[in-house]
């Protein structure tokens, strides 16, 4: 598109500004948590929170698909002819490489470089939708148990708290 770079206004792009819990929190409530993007599955699901402490590749064999929020401890890259779809937000710590053909809609946040890329006839699209935030923050936002394991007197205990 024209222009092709853009600067981006401040802003405070850290996990605990912008989801108000810091990252032990977050992989204690996830419907995933994984330290190798191996791990993923061919769909993030539906209304999940997955979080992943690696760099990720999604391309044609594994698609970026689903709604819900991602969290990716790396970079992040979309590759070519992956056909990626997904509804939610996205937070990259690295760089993020879309390649066409794909659609994000949502919210993507990344801390390093972001680069968005069609090509021929294909597009790239990252496309903020408010409606689809505040869906996530309705079905997925509200209440959602920790799972986290405590020790307690050397007893493993599973958290039953929740954030609200």
């Amino acid at each position: 598109g024209s222009p092709s770079v853009t600067a981006v206004p401040d802003y405070d792009g850290r996990l605990k500004a912008i989801f108000g819990l810091d990252l032990t929190q977050l992989k204690s409530m996830a419907d995933l948590s994984t330290s190798s993007a191996a791990a993923l599955p061919a769909d993030v699901g539906e209304f999940t929170l997955t979080v992943v402490e690696d760099d990720v590749l999604f391309d044609a064999s594994r698609p970026l698909r689903g709604t819900g929020v991602g969290i990716i401890q790396g970079n992040c890259t979309i590759a070519s002819s992956s056909n990626s779809f997904f509804n939610g937000l996205l937070w990259v710590s690295g760089d993020l490489e879309v390649r066409a053909p794909s659609y994000l809609r949502g919210l993507c946040v990344a801390r390093g470089a972001v680069d968005v890329r069609g090509t021929g006839g294909d597009y790239a699209e990252i496309e903020y939708d408010d409606k689809i935030i505040d869906d996530l923050l309705v079905r997925m936002g509200r209440y959602r148990t920790s799972k986290s394991v405590y020790e307690i007197g050397g007893i493993p205990v599973l958290a039953l708290g929740g954030v609200e």
